[in-house]
C-alpha cells in the first residue's frame, strides 16, 4: 500500500509545488469564493455553518493555547491529540463544502486534506523534536498524532484559553475570514432570489 501511494506523498512534499500553492492560495480561495454561491444548496447552509463553527471554535481554542517554538503546548485541545488545529481547519473547510451537498466533493477534499495534513505534520515533527527534545518525544509517545484520545498528561490545563495568545496568533483574523465568507454567501443567495 505504501508503495502504491508513495507518489502522492512525493507530490505533497515537492518544494516547488508547495511554494507555488503557498503563493497562489489567496487567488485560488478568492476564485472558489466567487464561484461558491452557484454550487450551494440553500437548504444545506446551516448544516455547513454548524460544521464550520465547530472547526473554527477548535481552531480558536488552538490559537489561544499555542506559543510557537516557545512553549511545548500540552494544554487545551493539545491534550487530546498533537495536531488539533489541523482537525479544526479540516472541519472549517468541510462545512463550506457541505453547503454544496456534493458527497464527491467532500470525499475528494477529505482525501486531499489527509495527504496534506499527514505530510505537513511529518515535516513539522523533526523541527519540534529539535526545539523541545525529550519532552516532545514523551508527548509523542503519550498523545496520538491526529485521533483524539486520552493522553497520559494531567488535564489540569484542559480548559486553558488565553485571549492574548489567540490574538498574537491572529486567530481573530481567521474568525473574521470565516464569518465574512458566510456573510458573502448569504448576501449572494439573497440577491439571487
Amino acid at each position: 500500500m505504501a508503495t502504491e501511494t508513495g507518489w502522492i506523498h512525493t507530490l505533497f512534499n515537492h518544494r516547488g509545488l508547495r511554494r507555488f500553492l503557498l503563493k497562489a492560495r489567496v487567488p485560488l480561495v478568492l476564485l472558489l469564493l466567487i464561484a461558491w454561491p452557484w454550487w450551494v444548496k440553500p437548504q444545506l447552509i446551516w448544516y455547513g455553518v454548524g460544521i464550520s463553527t465547530i472547526g473554527e471554535a477548535l481552531q480558536l481554542w488552538c490559537f489561544a493555547c499555542i506559543e510557537k517554538e516557545q512553549v511545548l503546548t500540552i494544554r487545551g485541545p493539545y491534550q487530546l491529540c498533537r495536531n488539533p488545529m489541523y482537525l479544526g481547519r479540516y472541519l472549517l473547510i468541510l462545512g463550506f463544502i457541505a453547503t454544496t451537498g456534493s458527497v464527491m466533493a467532500m470525499l475528494g477534499y477529505t482525501i486531499l486534506y489527509y495527504y496534506y495534513m499527514v505530510n505537513r505534520v511529518k515535516r513539522e515533527e523533526p523541527v519540534l523534536e529539535g526545539v523541545f527534545g525529550e519532552p516532545y518525544q514523551a508527548y509523542c509517545r503519550d498523545v496520538h498524532r491526529f485521533m483524539p484520545g486520552r493522553g497520559r498528561f494531567e488535564r489540569t490545563n484542559f480548559g486553558f484559553f488565553n485571549g492574548q495568545i489567540m490574538l498574537s496568533n491572529h486567530g481573530h483574523w481567521n474568525l473574521l475570514a470565516a464569518v465574512l465568507a458566510y456573510v458573502y454567501l448569504l448576501t449572494m443567495l439573497r440577491w439571487a432570489v
